[in-house]
């Protein structure tokens, strides 16, 4: 049983703008757009996939996702639309299905996502519903899953998501089937750092008595600065866009990982004893971008790891992923074969978008690169005219480094002499401070 999917984009960097619900997560996480320049972002605006055809020793394309975005919030995907099979006489797409976002007010949160797809060859109707819940911090904690059976709606999921302590704890999925109702739960365990190290899957037809199944051990990159904050957001503000499409299916879509996650191992739990499945292994550039990643099966007889899938990542000239391609280990012929590739296109930033972006705030800065070697620059964008004061401290709270700038402009920093490490970089302007975690690798 293969409890962690490669599929990805749960692993595309990100940018945070003020009206887009998704969140930039140490640089390599999911979803909606990929920074450029600091300021701007670029958004995804088609996700197509194909098997490879040993016939035609070409990619078959079977599958693409196109992003709609809302027109008076243009950061905001409002709709993604599926299509299934590339019609090579008519040169188009064949519809297939539709998922459809409604946010609250200030589009900080998604509410509601309706799933409508054709089944069968039928005309496209409504299928399911997703309907989204959260606590007076703005946290996930419900998610209910509905049916359609024309004209009503019948409950199918219920997922309760538990914090404590400021964190994720617990979730509990209940799902009604036609003579029985199934329950999953998960259980959460944290580092020092509030890294999610430990995640526990228990399953039974009742809460009363619980059995352990799966266990998922994840171990981080040394220069990961992901922190539990950014995973309870990541939970309340992507998490939502992603599940209905990993729910139904879609290609191009994972929730399995939040952060610079350099190993997965994933087991089965039989009492106390703990027999390894399988294992992700991931490999970054010195930019923190995700670039390969390697799945082995355990073979307990021998006992020995033993290669099955891998997948390269390539960017485009803005950063932004291109391609992913994916191969499958022939242990006949003791080598690797094209399997799948999936192809990532991107909408450029439009003079239209920056006339309807929202102002920045008071005073933003962005490091790049990060992780960083021997220099790094740092973009700073304010509303006041005042000179910024920048500061470096190491973690000992002890300032190594300080230099001065203008407002709305860009400064380097030479850090050759800094020792490897974490780092948090301070800018004041007045009374105005804003800080940012840094890290220095070799």
């Amino acid at each position: 049983m293969r409890f962690v999917t490669l599929i990805l984009l749960v692993f595309i960097p990100i940018l945070l703008m003020a009206q887009c619900p998704f969140q930039s997560f140490n640089g390599q996480n999911s979803l909606i757009s990929s920074d450029r320049d600091g300021q701007r972002a670029w958004q995804p605006s088609t996700i197509e996939t194909g098997d490879w055809d040993f016939d035609d020793f070409n990619y078959e394309r079977d599958w693409k996702s196109e992003f709609v975005y809302s027109v008076e919030h243009p950061t905001v995907p409002i709709q993604i639309k599926g299509f299934a099979g590339y019609d090579h006489v008519g040169f188009q797409w064949l519809p297939k299905s539709y998922f459809n976002y409604t946010y609250n007010d200030d589009f900080s949160r998604i509410l509601q996502v309706v799933f409508q797809d054709s089944v069968d060859n039928q005309p496209i109707q409504t299928i399911s519903r997703y309907s989204y819940q959260y606590d007076d911090q703005n946290r996930l904690t419900v998610i209910n899953t509905d049916l359609y059976q024309n004209p009503t709606w019948t409950p199918f999921k219920h997922l309760h998501l538990t914090y404590n302590n400021g964190y994720l704890t617990e979730t509990v999925e209940s799902a009604i089937y036609d003579s029985y109702v199934n329950y999953i739960r998960f259980t959460y365990e944290y580092d020092g750092l509030g890294k999610l190290i430990t995640k526990q899957k228990y399953q039974n037809q009742d809460t009363l008595v619980w059995y352990a199944s799966n266990k998922l051990q994840y171990t981080y990159q040394p220069n990961d600065t992901t922190t539990n904050d950014g995973f309870i957001n990541y939970y309340s503000t992507t998490y939502p866009f992603i599940y209905p499409l990993v729910e139904n299916s879609i290609y191009g879509f994972s929730s399995d990982y939040y952060g610079m996650v350099s190993l997965i191992t994933d087991g089965l739990v039989f009492g106390v004893n703990y027999v390894p499945v399988n294992r992700n292994t991931y490999t970054y550039n010195n930019y923190g971008q995700l670039t390969e990643g390697l799945t082995e099966d355990y073979n307990s007889t021998v006992p020995i790891w033993q290669n099955r899938f891998k997948f390269t990542l390539t960017y485009d000239l803005d950063a932004n992923p291109e391609y992913k391609y994916t191969t499958a280990w022939n242990s006949s012929t003791t080598s690797w074969e094209n399997e799948r590739r999936i192809t990532f296109s991107w909408l450029d930033p439009t003079p239209t978008d920056d006339q309807v972006a929202p102002a920045i705030s008071d005073l933003n800065l962005k490091a790049y690169p990060n992780p960083f070697q021997n220099q790094f620059q740092v973009n700073v964008s304010t509303k006041g005219v005042q000179p910024v004061v920048f500061e470096v401290f190491n973690i000992k709270g002890q300032c190594v480094q300080k230099l001065s700038g203008q407002s709305n402009s860009a400064i380097c920093f030479d850090s050759s002499k800094l020792s490897n490490g974490v780092y948090l970089l301070k800018a004041t302007q007045g009374k105005i401070t804003e800080t940012s975690k840094i890290v220095k690798v070799k």
